[in-house]
């Protein structure tokens, strides 16, 4: 909290109360927006690389043993598998479609807030979402805290993975951990600490479990998935054992390069060198564990990531980690830099911002530079925030419409950048539910093999308990499937 309210006053306090009040007063500003948006979002699609469907789907050539890039031939059979798992890691609130729309999921959210859902409940609903069996699950974490979020670990022999599933911000607590949006050092670059943080959690409490499951099985695979928070934890986790950061104690951006090491030591509490501070005693300050080659060699792939580390980690970790986005999901664009540039567009297009300016125009006294509000927000002597972007290859989903019945879905090749400006449209909340990552990801696989992906389809079958199971079975077998046998 003392971090949100640090944020807050950073970001919000460099403003003026004219700034805040011009937006306060203008409920057009949304609708205003809305279609400058809309066209911002088409010029940048129209740059962007379209995915040719067969590259994607590849039948016969896409399983996972094949290959050692996250975005080679045949990568959205995975993909697709990994968001039904991601969307399951909500275990019962998703349980018979009943968080497959906004109010839904905001009702089921609130019922777990409120503790009406068990363990056992949980569990019940991920074996029913994702086709596993109870023997499969090595290990589940259901309880949410800041920091702490859910997550469930367990087999998919066919596929040889460990799959390690995040649940996404489903109650307060888990929201903590969204505004904990400070950086810390992660990896040589740096990161979202409350994603971070969750991230080293995990990998405390998991991480010698995972071990132990793995040890012998080097021909397996550790897969990282999860949605919104979940995503971006599960990122982060990939990144720590494949980078080798596995320490537990999240370090500040402050103490940056690691340089001081007499402030590194006394955050981490522990006694200085008895030969000083000298080079030859600047030694990492955590042995990390031996995790097993599967681990080391762990894959990511999330849906609804948000912008949570530096451009160059971001760029490091593309071999490995696929980030999903779909139309203009809000929460794939929330950063702290968005959010200042969202708030600079809305008070800039504000109607007393541009009476104001007229009527300067009008007097003759030029524009008042020195004083304006994107000199305020973005100005030589003001704090901006760090630039971060989504981690890995970036896929984008364009459906164009509302609802599973809009146009048929595109996939590109995404940048970083555009995700650093927040879009306001009439479905950036429909378009962040696990669902429509899902169902899309299944749409594009029909599109390209209509022969084969006819059975891929969760609309209308959220009451069927073998929808899933239904769904889970025919992507495995057409990850393995010969090419020759499509219709």
């Amino acid at each position: 909290l003392e971090m949100l309210r640090s944020l807050l006053v950073t970001h919000l306090g460099k403003r003026s109360k004219s700034d805040i009040l011009s937006i306060m007063s203008d409920p057009s500003l949304p609708f205003r927006l809305y279609p400058e948006h809309q066209r911002r979002y088409e010029d940048y699609l129209s740059a962007f690389e379209v995915i040719d469907p067969d590259y994607a789907v590849a039948l016969g050539r896409a399983a996972e043993g094949s290959c050692e890039q996250i975005d080679a031939e045949g990568f959205l059979p995975r993909a697709a598998l990994c968001a039904v798992f991601a969307r399951a890691a909500y275990g019962a609130l998703m349980q018979k479609g009943a968080g497959d729309r906004v109010s839904s999921f905001l009702g089921q959210a609130a019922k777990s807030y409120a503790g009406n859902f068990k363990d056992e409940d949980h569990t019940e609903a991920f074996v029913e979402l994702t086709g596993a069996k109870r023997e499969d699950i090595v290990m589940a974490h259901w309880t949410e805290k800041p920091f702490e979020p859910a997550y469930v670990v367990f087999w998919v022999h066919r596929m040889r993975w460990l799959v390690l599933s995040v649940r996404g911000s489903c109650e307060w607590s888990s929201v903590l951990t969204d505004v904990a949006a400070e950086e810390s050092l992660l990896a040589g670059g740096l990161a979202h600490s409350g994603m971070a943080r969750a991230a080293r959690w995990i990998l405390t409490t998991a991480g010698q479990c995972m071990a132990e499951a793995l040890a012998d099985r080097d021909e397996y695979r550790l897969v990282c998935t999860g949605h919104s928070l979940g995503a971006d934890v599960a990122e982060l986790v990939a990144v720590m054992l494949r980078e080798g950061d596995t320490s537990p104690t999240d370090i500040p951006k402050c103490l940056g390069g690691r340089q001081d090491l007499e402030a590194l030591d006394s955050f981490l509490n522990v006694e200085p060198p008895a030969k000083g501070y000298g080079a030859k005693d600047a030694e990492a300050v955590h042995v990390a564990l031996a995790y097993p080659p599967a681990m080391r060699r762990a894959f990511a792939y999330g849906f609804g990531a948000s912008p949570i580390v530096s451009p160059q980690l971001a760029a490091r970790c593309s071999s490995y980690v696929l980030s999903v986005a779909f139309d203009v999901d809000y929460i794939t664009r929330v950063s702290v830099f968005g959010i200042d540039r969202l708030i600079l567009q809305l008070t800039e297009r504000s109607a007393a911002q541009l009476a104001k300016q007229w009527i300067s125009q009008k007097m003759g006294r030029g524009g008042g530079e020195r004083l304006s509000p994107r000199t305020r927000a973005f100005g030589a002597n003001s704090q901006v925030a760090e630039v971060l972007c989504t981690p890995g290859r970036l896929l984008h989903m364009d459906c164009r419409g509302v609802g599973l019945t809009a146009s048929p879905v595109k996939l590109l090749w995404s940048l970083p950048s555009f995700y650093h400006e927040l879009y306001i449209s009439t479905h950036m909340f429909h378009d962040h539910l696990p669902i429509r990552y899902v169902e899309h990801l299944l749409e594009a696989i029909r599109l390209a093999v209509p022969g084969t992906g006819q059975g891929l389809c969760l609309k209308d079958r959220a009451q069927e308990p073998d929808a899933q199971e239904t769904v889970r079975s025919s992507l495995e077998a057409m990850i393995f499937t010969p090419a020759s046998l499509d219709a």
